[in-house]
């Protein structure tokens, strides 16, 4: 029997553009985040009195990893090792720098997989003979199929297991750049498990021949919600593996679901925003976590009243809100972000009208990133972009965040035009 964990995409050193532009004091303790996620994940391992770690990728957020990065890295590491706990790690394609440059020697007990496909066997603590095969990015994109290179399964090996920085294959040119692969390219070589990274959601891709994704290990935005953390894996020969994920992280991104009862102005609007914060601050507490909040109205097609009251005073509310926080809890233990509207559009086409679905059509023609990219050209060479705001926002969130206003923006649109025709 084994025992390991698996954990990738630690971004150390990562940002959190938006974050810093709404609250200073809150960003400097969110940068902290990742570092304690980290050196929580180096505690799990020592307590569990693991064989070994995997750290599939992205241990770094930019292409090198800073000497301060470097540094926390070796300090986890280190701690490892004098564990007696040895570590296997690749870079991904965040840091696919970090291996041409100098950097701070790591402990005996450290493997790096080079650029190339490597295999490395040791003895376990059982005395059971594993085999771990893996590469490191020298690269942003990798388009090839690598998995096509991975030796088959070895034989004498009692546990074989791969290890690979990527994402399943698209069949898109815009999207497989990143080591595609398909599950079934995996499974073909025979191995016993298969720790992957990249992508920053905790899934199992294939329970009966583990290909697993342990996700990030903290959070930085409202599309990586929820816990963090890594797998806790036990391989038993002749079993079914066990994989158990463990949190990492106290700093979670929570959304909050809010159906509207009927307003009646914005005093009502106001007392909602207000319980809301209260009910996720308790969430909190009881939970032991600081909760970064996006209040989620769920509203219908034909909630007007309530849509105009949310797209009129929504973000004056959220401001006041954020003041008054600020001026009585630095802790942080619920803080509201954001909100954002959801509208169900299962009463559409009941009430829908050629100008609602020619709005529609356009803003599904520009969730193209190439049309989306192309649009905002002008903005993203404009000099005041380039110097002042290009570094301070994250790209995928931008773009992310200029769909839901379009389409909120749609909704009061067509809320509007059939006031207009009622009116007619």
């Amino acid at each position: 029997m084994i025992r390991f964990i698996h954990a990738a995409d630690l971004h150390l050193g990562q940002p959190m553009k938006k974050i810093k532009t709404q609250n200073k004091k809150l960003y400097h303790s969110l940068l902290k985040a990742t570092e304690e996620s980290f050196f929580r994940l180096i505690d799990i391992a020592i307590n569990e009195k693991v064989d070994f770690v995997l750290l599939a990728g992205d241990l770094y957020d930019n292409p090198k990893g800073s000497l301060q990065e470097q540094f926390l890295l070796k300090q986890g590491l280190d701690r490892l090792a004098q564990a007696n706990i040895k570590t296997f790690m690749l870079f991904g394609n965040h840091d696919h720098l970090a291996m041409a440059q100098d950097h701070l020697r790591f402990p005996e007990e450290v493997t790096v997989f080079p650029r190339e496909i490597t295999t490395v066997h040791f003895t376990s603590k059982s005395k059971e003979e594993v085999a771990i095969t893996g590469f490191s990015y020298d690269q942003r994109w990798i388009r090839e199929d690598m998995a096509r290179k991975f030796p088959k399964r070895f034989d004498k090996a009692d546990y074989h297991l791969g290890m690979f920085h990527g994402q399943e294959r698209q069949g898109r040119s815009d999207k497989d750049h990143y080591c595609p692969f398909t599950r079934t390219s995996l499974e073909e070589l025979g191995y016993d498990y298969w720790a992957l990274g990249h992508i920053h959601k905790s899934q199992i891709l294939q329970a009966r021949v583990p290909i697993v994704y342990p996700g990030n290990i903290q959070g930085t935005h409202f599309k990586e919600k929820g816990p963090k953390g890594a797998c806790l894996v036990t391989l038993s020969k002749g079993r079914e593996a066990e994989i158990e994920f463990v949190e990492t992280t106290d700093w979670q991104f929570y959304e909050q679901p809010i159906k509207l009862p009927l307003l009646d102005g914005v005093d009502d609007l106001r007392e909602v925003f207000e319980r809301t914060y209260q009910e996720v601050k308790r969430t909190a507490e009881e939970e032991g976590l600081h909760l970064l909040t996006q209040f989620c109205f769920q509203l219908s097609l034909t909630d007007k009243d309530n849509l105009l009251l949310l797209k009129r005073y929504g973000e004056e509310l959220m401001d006041q809100l954020r003041w008054q926080i600020d001026n009585k809890d630095n802790n942080f233990i619920a803080y509201p972000i954001t909100y954002s509207i959801e509208v169900d559009r299962s009463e559409q086409k009941r009430v829908s009208n050629l100008y609602q679905q020619a709005l529609l059509e356009k803003w599904q023609e520009y969730k193209d990133p190439a049309k989306f990219e192309a649009l905002l050209q002008a903005l993203f060479r404009h000099y005041h972009w380039q110097r002042y705001l290009k570094k301070e926002v994250d790209d995928e969130q931008f773009q992310e965040d200029v769909y839901q206003q379009a389409l909120n923006k749609m909704d009061l649109s067509t809320t509007n035009y059939r006031q207009k025709q009622w009116r007619d």
